[in-house]
């Protein structure tokens, strides 16, 4: 029987009991079909938009936290960018059409609630108004912020960050789209993670993507968050040769990275992905971008580690590239997109 502390619900392929997966026991394995349910962080994103000096925050009209300022945001959901739910987001709560600017700070995370806070800055033009969970919106000079009065502490960090960035409208940390995969469509499961009864679509009246036919619960599907870390050393970056077979990208070279664990924040992901893949232990010197991916959001670092690197069955080559000797035709998913930003610093050079 499954403990309090470990009840994982049910099965979303089959409706079957979870039990925890050994070693891990935050994930769940079903007994009855074999599938595993991987418990990881979900994104949030959200736009700091900033206009003459001030910065647009919204007063909630939902819990948690109802009453306090926050600025537009939510989940990002299944088949969309982090740049579109963040646009999303910020047209349903204050009608603003926003252009994003850039990337406030670093990504922030929430360990206990298991998500990951990506706040942009951006700019808009017209009057914005309280619409979906939102009772006020007000523009407010760094000295006017009502710092008592914020909603998330990952809010208070971002509204720091960009107060130490300044509010004149130059993002610190400019970003654009360059990696162009587009997520996967959503697939809902077949059955209730809460009770184990079959799902059907919602409504358009209805919260979530879909809903219970036996506990009528709503069902939300979103993508998990990862992260990754290259390394640099002495102007060269370190990369692996990808050695599972049964993975996407075998033996096309790529930069540390994994999904991250509830518990834990997205730093702390991509510091142990590095020393679980090279036997590295790095830190992180900054971040290079935010990436949406078939079913996930990666945010990019690039840091240092000293000591000698270790073959991994990940990683059973590893090697140190400088700026021309490149492999580019040979590198996956977002990593040629890393990479270039890095020789474009000047980070990673000959």
């Amino acid at each position: 029987m499954v403990s309090e502390s470990h009840d994982l619900g049910h099965c979303s392929r089959c409706g079957g009991r979870l039990v925890p997966f050994e070693d891990e026991p935050v994930h769940g394995r079903c007994p009855a079909c074999g599938a595993m349910e991987f418990r990881n962080p979900i994104p949030v994103a959200g736009v700091l938009i900033v206009r003459g000096g001030r910065v647009l925050l919204t007063r909630r009209s939902i819990m948690p936290r109802e009453g306090l300022w926050a600025f537009p945001g939510g989940f990002v959901e299944r088949g969309e960018t982090v740049e579109q739910a963040a646009l999303r987001e910020t047209l349903e709560e204050v009608g603003l059409e926003a252009r994003l600017t850039g990337i406030v700070g670093m990504p922030y995370s929430i360990p206990d609630a298991g998500q990951v806070v990506v706040a942009f800055q951006g700019e808009a033009d017209g009057e914005a108004e309280a619409r979906s969970e939102v009772s006020e919106v007000g523009w407010f000079a760094p000295e006017e912020i009502p710092w008592g009065e914020i909603a998330f502490d990952t809010t208070t960090s971002a509204l720091q960050a960009l107060v130490d960035e300044g509010l004149d409208g130059v993002s610190a940390h400019p970003h654009e789209r360059r990696f162009i995969r587009e997520p996967a469509p959503i697939e809902l499961p077949r059955n209730c993670r809460r009770c184990g009864g079959a799902l059907r679509e919602s409504e358009a009246h209805e919260e979530g993507h879909g809903v219970c036919h036996e506990c009528s619960s709503p069902h939300y599907e979103n993508p998990v968050v990862g992260a990754s870390l290259l390394v640099v050393r002495d102007g060269r970056v370190l990369l692996g040769r990808r050695g599972k077979e049964s993975r996407p990208g075998f033996g096309m070279w790529a930069g540390p990275a994994g999904y991250g664990e509830i518990g834990e924040a997205i730093e702390e992901t991509a510091r142990r992905e590095l020393l679980e893949e090279t036997g590295l232990r790095g830190e992180i010197g900054g971040l290079i971008s935010v990436y949406s991916g078939t079913g996930h959001v990666e945010v990019a670092y690039h840091g240092e580690a000293g000591g000698e690197v270790t073959p991994t069955s990940e990683f059973p080559e590893l090697r140190w590239f400088a700026a021309s000797d490149l492999p580019w035709g040979e590198m996956f998913d977002s990593c040629p997109v890393s990479v270039e930003q890095l020789v474009e610093r000047g980070i990673v050079h000959d």
